[in-house]
């Protein structure tokens, strides 16, 4: 779990799949958007997961976003939009995190943290989403004649 500026965010990354990265690569564009379409794809149920557990805000569930290439698929919240998503995510941890008050820098607080990214993945991450993964990744080496 990353997080950078009120952006909380996960990603799993393949890139242990260097060569087939590279071959995807050089066969063309749309066999690269082709593999990122199929990774997001699988990716929904995590979606939908994550904007369940943070339906306590009115704003985190609109900022959370699947962006997929051929290195990774992330999942991210907050932002502009929702610049406390970072903080009640918590980098998935239970328990609480300290702010100022109204930023104030002098009287600060401790406030429950909500995680909801990393609860949706540990609920969705399972054999049924790898194969997904995987289903999504043979048809495009398939179509792009590596296999």
């Amino acid at each position: 779990m990353a997080t950078s500026r009120g952006i909380a965010a996960f990603k799993i990354d393949t890139t242990g799949f260097a060569k087939a990265s590279k071959d995807l690569k050089g066969a063309g564009p749309q066999f690269r958007m082709q593999m990122a379409a199929g990774l997001k794809e699988a990716m929904q149920p995590v979606l939908s997961s994550a904007q369940s557990h943070a339906s306590w805000s009115t704003r985190i569930p609109k900022t959370i976003k699947i962006s997929a290439t051929q290195s990774g698929v992330s999942i991210k919240a907050g932002g502009a939009k929702a610049p406390h998503a970072a903080a009640f995510e918590n980098e998935g941890n239970q328990g609480s995190f300290r702010h100022p008050v109204f930023g104030n820098l002098n009287l600060w607080v401790a406030q429950e943290a909500r995680p909801f990214i990393h609860p949706a993945i540990t609920a969705n991450v399972d054999g049924a989403m790898l194969e997904k993964v995987i289903a999504a990744m043979d048809a495009v080496f398939k179509e792009a004649g590596f296999i």
